[in-house]
């Protein structure tokens, strides 16, 4: 009988698991990742950016082969190659710098400071160009809004008259 490479059981629709040496079928491989990643009306994981599927194919990697977690995800080697490698954007760099500052003059404000006070008061003050915009961006990844003020209504008092 003559021996089977690697791309003959690939092709056969077996894959080799990292955690044994035995090859097991696509449906032994998938079904697990399918119970623990997939709700049963159907999965939003295909639609999460792609740096989210390149950490969870990072997480997963152990027990499973890079092909298998790639298509599975649907995403390229190469692009989860360049995507781990890559340095962070000037635009995630700035929020890196400017999300300390927001949460600060957050707490300094009681709180109460929206994106425009923030934006147009403090943070110009400070010298930084920024919008309002981003200003309520790095508010809500920063995970602070701003308190808002109770109305005052009066109440309903009772009928009394005086003689």
């Amino acid at each position: 009988m003559q021996k089977r490479s690697r791309k003959a059981y690939y092709r056969a629709g077996l894959f080799i698991c990292r955690s044994s040496s035995k090859f097991r079928s696509k449906s032994e491989f998938i079904e697990p990742l399918v119970a623990r990643n997939f709700k049963k009306g159907g999965s939003l994981l295909f639609c999460e950016k792609t740096g989210v599927k390149y950490r969870i194919i990072d997480t997963t990697r152990k027990a499973y082969t890079l092909i298998l977690l790639c298509k599975m995800m649907r995403v390229s080697r190469s692009g989860y190659y360049s995507g781990t490698t890559r340095a962070e954007s000037p635009r995630q760099q700035e929020r890196e710098r400017l999300l300390p500052r927001v949460k600060d003059i957050h707490r300094q404000s009681r709180e109460s400071y929206g994106a425009r006070r923030v934006s147009s008061r403090e943070l110009h003050a400070q010298g930084e160009v920024c919008a309002r915009t981003i200003a309520g961006t790095l508010m809500k990844l920063a995970g602070v809004s701003a308190k808002q003020k109770k109305i005052l209504r009066p109440r309903q008092t009772a009928n009394i008259t005086f003689q």
